[in-house]
Formats: structure tokens, C-alpha cells, sequence
């Protein structure tokens, strides 16, 4: 039996207000589903930290985001170079205190895209965990 070796790493939802209505920022980085900007921590940085810098990196928002309170965690394992990772990603809700504003999409992010809330249900994700992430966003 292979070893699993453990993972942690952190992500946020970044929601705005358009025209009174809030959203979230969903990515696509695989060809199938949604997910949430996420990565290890560098450093010595905290799980807010981490989280907020992924969330400017593979969303090229050019504005700090602000953090708020913490969503909870994901926890699953996959094969990665024929090693067995379990992985727990920690997430937080994000805003801005204005207008975001965003770079050149990253190579490796297809699409971003703003949601409202009664689209979450039905949202393809990469993982359905997401699914009570997100939503709980929309209630902070």
C-alpha cells in the first residue's frame, strides 16, 4: 500500500456587487467544471495570506483583496506522479473595496465568471465540496 502524503492549502471566494445583486468569482482551469482560486502556502505565510495572494494570482486581480471570515474546509485525495495526496484546502471569503479590476487572463485559467446565487446549485464543479463553499459565501 502506498504512503498518502498530506497536503494543505488555502483559496478564497471573491464576491462583488453588480447592479445591487451579489456574486462570486468561479475559475476554469480544466476543461470540465468550476472551481475556486487555491494554492500552498509560501513561506510563512497564514491561511488568509496564502489564500488571498492565490486569489489575485490566478485571477490577475490587480486590487488587494480584503478578507473575511473563514468558509471552512475541503479535504480529498488523488494520485499525482504515482503518489497517493491528501489534500485539505482552507477557504475564505474575499471582497474589494471597489470596483474589481483584473490583468490579462492567466494561460492556464479558461474562463472566469461572476455567479449568483441561485446558479450555484446547478454549476458544474470540479468538486462537488465546492458546491457548500461557495454557497456559504453568499451568506457572509
Amino acid at each position: 500500500m502506498k504512503e498518502i502524503q498530506e497536503e494543505v492549502s488555502a483559496g478564497g471566494v471573491l464576491m462583488r456587487k453588480s447592479k445591487g445583486i451579489r456574486e462570486a468569482l468561479v475559475i476554469k482551469v480544466r476543461y470540465y467544471g468550476y472551481e475556486l482560486p487555491k494554492g500552498h502556502l509560501e513561506g510563512d505565510e497564514n491561511f488568509e495570506q496564502a489564500a488571498g495572494r492565490e486569489l489575485c494570482e490566478e485571477t490577475t486581480l490587480l486590487i488587494e483583496p480584503v478578507v473575511g471570515k473563514a468558509l471552512g474546509d475541503i479535504d480529498y485525495t488523488f494520485t499525482h506522479q504515482d503518489k497517493r495526496i491528501h489534500k485539505i484546502v482552507h477557504y475564505y471569503v474575499f471582497t474589494t473595496k471597489e470596483d474589481p479590476i483584473f490583468g490579462k487572463k492567466p494561460d492556464e485559467v479558461k474562463e472566469r465568471r461572476w455567479i449568483k446565487k441561485d446558479e450555484v446549485s446547478k454549476l458544474p464543479l470540479v468538486n462537488e465540496k465546492l458546491r457548500k463553499i461557495i454557497s456559504k459565501a453568499f451568506d457572509e
